[in-house]
């Protein structure tokens, strides 16, 4: 998986789960996540729920830092590469 597909993914899972209430264009691949109060502590939980079911991946605890959920572009790094390396 591409880091472009899983970015387009998140983004599905912020607008259609999240119920994101601004425009799916304002989802920049740099837009701060948790700044911009995109998501919070539970939609935080929330996402990475979603993401461990449609990505069929595990997220462990450790992993839910800034560096992986800053941004959609960081997310969509670190699900890429879970995806690629198997971590499910």
């Amino acid at each position: 998986m591409t880091e472009a597909e899983a970015a387009e993914r998140i983004r599905d899972l912020i607008v259609d789960d999240l119920r994101w209430p601004g425009r799916r264009e304002e989802l920049a691949d740099d837009l701060p996540l948790i700044e911009r109060r995109v998501v919070d502590s539970l939609r935080l939980l929330h996402l990475v729920a979603r993401l461990e079911d449609v990505f069929g991946i595990r997220i462990r605890d450790e992993e839910i830092v800034p560096a992986n959920f800053g941004t959609i572009g960081s997310l969509a790094a670190f699900v890429a590469a879970r995806v690629d390396d198997g971590a499910g």
